[in-house]
């Protein structure tokens, strides 16, 4: 996040961040958990890369990635 906050124009600043995150609905099909459901994991505490800019609610990719990778499963025999 420290790119984002040091380009100077808005559009730049907005690209930069469009590039790194995803909104609610991209999360949701990322996770295959709803948008709710993520709020309540990250109050919770888990890193789901929830953050509020402004009135928006985004998820940084990289780090929803590795909290989604992080609840997988290996099946036991």
């Amino acid at each position: 996040m420290l790119v984002v906050s040091i380009l100077t124009a808005p559009a730049e600043k907005a690209q930069a961040l469009e590039a790194i995150t995803v909104d609610q609905l991209g999360a949701e099909k990322v996770s295959g958990v709803s948008a709710k459901t993520l709020e309540r994991y990250a109050l919770a505490g888990e890193p789901v890369g929830r953050i509020k800019v402004g009135r928006r609610v985004l998820f940084v990719k990289s780090v929803l990635e590795k909290w989604i990778l992080s609840k997988l499963t290996v099946p036991t025999r």
